[in-house]
């Protein structure tokens, strides 16, 4: 099978929207193949001939999506805000992903993590290093990831700097 195939990528990209349009409409356990190839509208043998099982494709899906979020993270001209809007972009997407959580699958801690990696990498470029770096680049990811949850889950529009704007005027309550 040639990934670049155009008819091969339209045909994954289906059920990759199959899925997530399914876990909008139900929980993720009770999420079936069947559901997946019906909301598709493929046949068992078009299905199989991609992924072994549900579990390969949320196994492709997931993988994607954190490639996605990591080119983005990795790339020197990409701004933080630009990342956040990407992000709130995918807002349908997302929300579905962070629904699954098991011992296998959990996008929300493992976008933190790399959100905490690369904020930990630019406070050392930066020489920004405080009094701990695990500490600082964790309120970074934490203040990023909780402002994307809460704009993802309350379908708000919001910029990154907003955010940090309304952060910085909480700090008098300290």
């Amino acid at each position: 099978m040639n990934k670049t195939d155009l008819r091969v990528i339209k045909t994954r990209e289906t059920m990759h929207r199959a899925l997530i349009d399914l876990l909008h409409e139900k929980p993720f356990d009770e999420i079936t193949t069947k559901d997946v190839i019906e909301k598709a509208r493929v046949n068992r043998t078009t299905f199989y001939r991609y992924y072994s099982g549900l579990v390969s494709l949320i196994d492709e899906v997931f993988f994607d999506f954190k490639q996605k979020f990591a080119d983005l993270l990795a790339n020197e001209h990409c701004q933080t805000e630009q990342v956040f809007q990407d992000f709130l972009n995918s807002r349908h997407t997302i929300s579905a992903l962070w629904k699954i959580q098991s011992r296998r699958y959990g996008l929300y801690d493992d976008m933190h993590k790399m959100l905490r990696v690369a904020f930990a990498d630019e406070l050392v470029k930066q020489n920004m290093v405080g009094h701990s770096l695990h500490y600082q680049s964790f309120i970074c990811a934490s203040l990023c990831m909780e402002s994307l949850r809460y704009a993802i889950l309350h379908n708000e529009t919001m910029s990154l700097k907003q955010s940090i704007d309304d952060i910085k005027s909480l700090t008098g309550l300290f």
